[in-house]
C-alpha cells in the first residue's frame, strides 16, 4: 500500500515524514505497523522497501507484508486504515518520538569509513531536483525545529498523518500472489519469442549476426592489454602500519582492551563469547539465538520494554557469529558469538545495565513471540536469498575445503535457510526454545569471554566502571579468552563434488 507525499524540495516536511516511518515502520518492536502487521501473525514479516522513500521528486511511503494468504487480501487493507485511524485518534507515545530523535543524535555522531559517499548519496536526489542541500544537511536545526513545531502544537503528527496517508487520494494498492505454472509459461512466452524473431530475420540479418559472434569470439580470445590498468606494487605500501595506542585491564579476572581516541562522543563495546563447548545441534541454532537474544525481552522487562529502552539509550544491541581461523594451522578455528552496541557517553551506565539484563535475565518462555522471531527471520533470509545466490555458492563451495570455512556455512549459508525454513513450518518450537534457554545458560557466561571498549580519553573510567559493574554481575568464574576448536586426527581433505539446489524464487 503506497501513498504519494510531499516534494523532496520541502526539507523539513521530508525530515517530519522521515520520523513518522520510523514511528509507523522501522522502529523495531514499538513500531506501529510491526504491532498490527506481524505480531497480528497475518503476514511473515514486512515486504521489501516498506517505509518512506525520499529519493524520487514526488517521495512516497509503502508498508507491505509478505507471507500473507490470498484470502485476507482485503483484511490487509482494512487493518491498515485501522491503523491510521488509531494514529490520528490517540498519536504516538512520546518515549517513541524520543527514541527515533535519539537514534538520529547517535548516527549523527557517528563516525563511518565511507561518510563522504554517504554524504554524497544522501544529498544527490535533492540536489538533482534544485533543493537546498545547506539546509538538508543541518540536522541538528532540523531536530531543533521539529521539537519546536511538537511543542507548539501536539496534534502535529497526527495532522501529516491524516494529512498524507489517510485522506490521501494518491494510493496504490498492489497485491501479488505465486503462480503455479510461471515456469512454463515463461519458458512457452521465451519459445514463442524466439521464434518469431528467428523467423523474421531474413538471410542477409542471419549472416550479419553470425559474423557478430564470431567477431565477439574473437576478441574475447584476444589477449588483453594490461599496461593500460592502474597498478600497485609492493614499493607503494607503506612498510609499517599505523600504530594505535591500547591498553589492557583485568576486570573481575576478564581481559579488558581499551582503545582512548577522539569518538565524537560514542562509546562502542564488543566482546567475544566462546561457543566450543556447545552440542552441534546447538552449534546449528546459533544463529537464530544471536537474532532472538534481543527480541525476547528479559524475566523483569518484556520485549517492547527492552526494545523501547534500546532505541532510548542505545544504538541497539545485536550478537553475531563469530569464526576467527588460525594463522598459524589452517584447519583449527576459533568459534563464538559476539555482542557489541554503542551508545552516547552519558548513557554508558545504562547500556551496560541491559547487558547485565540480557545476559543474566534471558527469557525464552514465549512461544508465541518466539514464533513471531522465527518467521520474520526466515523470511528476511529467503527474500535475501535470490539477491544473494553467489554469496551463498561460494560458503557451499568453500565449505568443502576447510572446517572453518564449514562452519561459516553452518551459521550463515544455505544450511541455516534450510533450518529456519523447517523450523517456521513447525507447528510446536518448544523444543527448540528450549534449546535457546539451554544455549543461554551454557555461554552467557564469564568461563570464556574477552572484552574491548572504544570510548574517548575522558570517558575512560566511566566505562570502565560501568563494565566492571557488567562482569560482576555475569555469573560463572572466568577460565580464559579464548578456546582454539582443532579438527579431528585425519583432518578434512578437499572433495570435488556437483551440488544442485533448488531456489524457491525464479532468479
Amino acid at each position: 500500500i503506497t501513498s504519494l507525499c510531499n516534494d523532496i524540495r520541502a526539507i523539513q516536511e521530508t525530515f517530519t515524514m522521515q520520523i513518522i516511518s520510523e514511528l509507523l515502520v522501522s522502529s523495531g518492536n514499538n513500531a506501529v505497523f510491526y504491532k498490527s502487521f506481524v505480531e497480528s501473525n497475518i503476514g511473515a514479516s514486512f515486504a521489501p522497501v516498506s517505509g518512506y522513500d525520499s529519493q524520487t521528486r514526488d517521495t512516497f511511503f509503502s508498508v507491505g507484508l509478505c507471507g500473507v494468504d490470498s484470502n485476507d487480501f482485503d483484511k490487509v487493507i482494512e487493518i491498515y486504515h485501522k491503523t491510521l485511524d488509531s494514529v490520528i485518534e490517540n498519536g504516538f507515545e512520546e518515549n517513541n518520538i524520543n527514541a527515533v530523535l535519539h537514534t538520529i543524535e547517535l548516527l549523527t555522531k557517528h563516525q563511518t569509513a565511507n561518510f563522504g559517499l554517504d554524504m554524497l548519496f544522501h544529498i544527490t536526489p535533492v540536489w538533482n531536483h534544485d533543493g537546498d542541500i545547506s539546509r538538508l544537511i543541518k540536522i541538528n536545526s532540523k531536530v531543533t525545529k521539529f521539537r519546536k513545531t511538537l511543542a507548539e502544537n501536539p496534534l502535529f503528527l497526527q495532522d501529516t498523518v491524516q494529512e498524507y496517508l489517510k485522506s490521501n487520494a494518491h494510493r496504490l494498492i498492489l497485491t501479488m500472489g505465486p503462480d503455479d505454472d510461471f515456469v512454463s509459461k515463461e519458458s512457452h512466452q521465451q519459445k514463442e519469442m524466439m521464434e518469431q524473431r528467428v523467423g523474421d530475420l531474413t538471410t542477409a540479418a542471419r549472416d550479419g549476426a553470425h559474423e557478430q559472434c564470431l567477431q565477439i569470439q574473437r576478441e574475447r580470445e584476444m589477449k588483453p592489454d594490461t599496461r593500460c590498468l592502474p597498478s600497485l606494487t609492493i614499493a607503494d605500501l607503506n612498510p609499517d602500519i599505523e600504530r594505535v595506542d591500547l591498553k589492557g585491564y583485568t576486570i573481575q579476572g576478564v581481559p579488558v582492551q581499551v582503545c582512548s581516541l577522539p569518538t565524537n562522543g560514542i562509546s562502542y563495546i564488543r566482546g567475544v563469547l566462546n561457543t566450543s563447548i556447545l552440542s552441534d545441534d546447538a552449534k546449528s541454532l546459533l544463529p537464530l539465538f544471536c537474532t532472538a537474544a534481543t527480541k525476547m525481552g528479559t524475566t523483569s522487562r518484556n520485549y517492547k520494554q527492552m526494545d523501547q529502552l534500546m532505541h532510548l539509550k542505545t544504538g541497539r544491541l545485536s550478537f553475531g557469529t563469530h569464526i576467527a581461523e588460525n594463522i598459524y594451522d589452517i584447519l583449527s578455528y576459533e568459534e563464538g558469538i559476539t555482542f557489541s552496541s554503542m551508545c552516547i557517553d552519558k548513557n554508558v551506565k545504562a547500556m551496560m545495565g541491559l547487558w547485565t539484563d540480557i545476559f543474566t535475565q534471558a527469557n525464552f518462555n514465549d512461544e508465541k513471540r518466539f514464533r513471531t522471531v522465527v518467521k520474520e527471520t526466515a523470511e528476511s533470509l529467503i527474500q535475501d536469498l535470490s539477491a544473494s545466490g553467489d554469496l551463498y555458492a561460494v560458503s557451499v563451495a568453500s565449505a568443502q575445503i576447510s572446517p572453518s570455512a564449514e562452519r561459516k556455512e553452518q551459521f550463515g549459508g544455505l544450511r541455516f535457510i534450510q533450518k529456519m525454513k523447517q523450523l517456521s513450518n513447525k507447528m510446536n518450537l518448544s523444543e527448540t526454545l528450549e534449546m535457546m534457554l539451554g544455549i543461554s545458560q551454557v555461554i552467557l557466561k564469564k568461563r570464556l569471554i574477552r572484552v574491548a571498549i572504544n570510548t574517548s580519553e575522558e570517558n575512560d573510567e566511566t566505562f570502565l566502571i560501568s563494565v566492571d559493574g557488567f562482569l560482576k554481575a555475569v555469573p560463572g568464574e572466568f577460565k580464559k579468552s579464548y578456546e582454539i576448536t582443532k579438527p579431528s586426527k585425519d583432518g578434512k581433505e578437499p572433495v570435488n563434488v556437483n551440488m544442485h539446489v533448488e531456489m524457491p524464487a525464479v532468479v
